[in-house]
C-alpha cells in the first residue's frame, strides 16, 4: 500500500526529521524515520490550532471556539472554517475572525475540525477535537435567597430559600465566597436536601457572599447573574457538574 500525508510543519533549508508510527489491530507498532530538507522560498501554509474553552457542555450550550493559537510562517492575513460534525464539509466560514461560537440541539459526541487559508491560497486542515454534548436536564435556580441572623445558634447565620423554579431540584448546595472576589465560592455544604428550605452557617472570618445552588441528578443549576446579565461561574470548588442558566418564568 502506498500513501502519503502533507504537512505545514517544516523549517525551509534546514534538515526536519519526520516519524511515522503504525499500528495494527493488536496495538503491535513498527516506526519508520526519514529527515527532509525543504528550500528556502514559496510559499509556506498556515499551521492551524483550537481549542474549545469547554469540552463538556449541554444541549443548546454555547461553547466557544477559539483558533488564535494558529500560526502563519509569512504572516499573512488568515481566514478561518469550521466542520461541527467531522463530515469533512466545513459549513461554518471562511470569516476573518478567530473566534466561533456555536451550540448543539441533541445529546451525544461531536467532532469539530479547523480549516485555515493564507492570502496566497495555501489551506491546511486540523485534526479533529471531542466535545461531549449532555441532556438539558438541569435544576435552574433557586429562588427568593434571604440572609439574616440564626435565632437557634448564636454567632451563626439563617440562609432561606425557596424552591427551584423548574422544581426538578434533589437537593442545594451552599457556597461562600469572599466579597468583592466574584469567582471565589466554594462548597460549604454539598448535602442539604432542601426540607425545608433553610439552613444555618457559622461566617467565614471575611465580608461574604453566600450562594444557594439547586442540584439535580449530580447537576448544578446557576450560580446567578451579574449586573451586566453574565452568569456567574463556578467557583473554585462544585458539589457537582456545574451548567448554564436556563431561563425560568
Amino acid at each position: 500500500m502506498t500513501s502519503f500525508f502533507r504537512t505545514p510543519y517544516f523549517d525551509p533549508g534546514v534538515s526536519n526529521n519526520y516519524e511515522i508510527v503504525t499500528y495494527d489491530r493488536s496495538g503491535n507498532a513498527i516506526a519508520v524515520g526519514t529527515t527532509i530538507s525543504p528550500p528556502v522560498g514559496g510559499n509556506a501554509g498556515p499551521r492551524p490550532a483550537f481549542r474549545a474553552y469547554r469540552s463538556l457542555a449541554f444541549e443548546n450550550e454555547n461553547i466557544l471556539l477559539d483558533a488564535g493559537l494558529t500560526t502563519d510562517p509569512q504572516a499573512e492575513m488568515l481566514s478561518y472554517e469550521w466542520d461541527l460534525d467531522d463530515d469533512g464539509t466545513f459549513e461554518v466560514g471562511p470569516s476573518t475572525s478567530a473566534l466561533h461560537a456555536t451550540s448543539f440541539p441533541d445529546p451525544g459526541r461531536r467532532r469539530v475540525r479547523l480549516r485555515v487559508t493564507d492570502s496566497v491560497g495555501a489551506q491546511v486542515a486540523s485534526t479533529a477535537i471531542a466535545l461531549r454534548i449532555l441532556p438539558a436536564t438541569g435544576p435552574g435556580t433557586a429562588a427568593n435567597l434571604m440572609l439574616g441572623k440564626s435565632m437557634n445558634s448564636p454567632g451563626q447565620l439563617t440562609l432561606m430559600w425557596e424552591q427551584s423554579c423548574l422544581g426538578s431540584a434533589d437537593g442545594y448546595a451552599i457556597y461562600e465566597g469572599t466579597l468583592g472576589e466574584f469567582e471565589s465560592h466554594v462548597a460549604i455544604d454539598c448535602s442539604d436536601d432542601g426540607i425545608p428550605l433553610i439552613e444555618d452557617v457559622a461566617p467565614g472570618p471575611f465580608d461574604a457572599y453566600y450562594l444557594v445552588v439547586p442540584v439535580g441528578g449530580g447537576v448544578e443549576g446557576s450560580y446567578g447573574l451579574e449586573s451586566d446579565g453574565k452568569e456567574r461561574p463556578a467557583g473554585h470548588s462544585v458539589c457537582g457538574l456545574p451548567r448554564m442558566l436556563e431561563p425560568c418564568p
